[in-house]
């Protein structure tokens, strides 16, 4: 059995350390940069209400929080999924020709995309869809009802097609790494984490309970969404729904 040291994990951290010593002379790969937002041309777009506005405890919502993975039959309304959405994506204001969202980022570059598979949410059907923060709208991508699908890639954890919706999260690199090189990967895998933190708050407090998933093939979750698994590819899930 390999030891600590002879894995990839524990190699990358060690080769993208900083020290006072290397941090200016690293040598960087050539990495040429994308566009803030991916935008579906064409696709059948629906709008987002209004978030609600909460007045929770955090500290609260900190102590209730647990992982669920039992849900009841109610539906997600769309004004709790865009609460959600808002609160872990949403763009809270433009500044400086940046698009500051609800959450931190490194050089405010942003690379998370967000992908939702709806099986419960009230007014919209089953499908795909992308959320397009800027303008706080879904973007539709296929119809259908894809809980075999997503069952299958999840390692068979049949739990996650069972709540009102599972939000995507992936990463699209060189949006990131064309500014931050080989470390890039670190920052984007924090983003990945306050994006959940904040999802997974509001959803609490709204008594939605989630589930965060690690465990996927990822290249069935890039092909069921679309992705090529290169320039961009999944990095985290997200199962919501309402509590037992």
């Amino acid at each position: 059995m390999p030891g600590l040291k002879n894995s990839l994990g524990w190699q990358y951290i060690q080769k993208t350390k900083f020290s006072r010593h290397n941090i200016y002379s690293l040598k960087r790969p050539m990495i040429a940069p994308c566009g803030v937002f991916k935008i579906y041309q064409n696709s059948e777009m629906i709008s987002l209400p209004e978030p609600i506005k909460l007045n929770v405890e955090l500290c609260s919502l900190i102590n209730n929080r647990r992982s669920h993975r039992e849900f009841n039959k109610q539906a997600i309304n769309l004004e709790e999924l865009s609460t959600i959405l808002w609160a872990g994506y949403g763009i809270r204001e433009k500044k400086m020709g940046f698009y500051f969202r609800n959450v931190p980022s490194a050089g405010a570059l942003y690379p998370i995309e967000i992908y939702l598979i709806s099986f419960n949410i009230d007014t919209i059907e089953r499908g795909i869809y992308h959320y397009f923060p800027r303008d706080h709208v879904l973007e539709l991508i296929k119809r259908g009802d894809f809980s075999k699908e997503l069952t299958q890639a999840s390692l068979g954890q049949g739990f996650v097609s069972k709540g009102g919706v599972i939000i995507i999260m992936s990463a699209v690199f060189r949006r990131n790494m064309a500014k931050y090189s080989h470390r890039g990967l670190r920052y984007i895998l924090l983003d990945a984490g306050h994006i959940a933190q904040n999802m997974i708050l509001v959803g609490e407090s709204m008594s939605i309970g989630s589930c965060p998933i690690g465990a996927f093939f990822d290249d069935e979750v890039n092909q069921l969404l679309g992705l090529d698994g290169e320039e961009e590819s999944v990095v985290y899930m997200l199962v919501f729904g309402k509590k037992v």
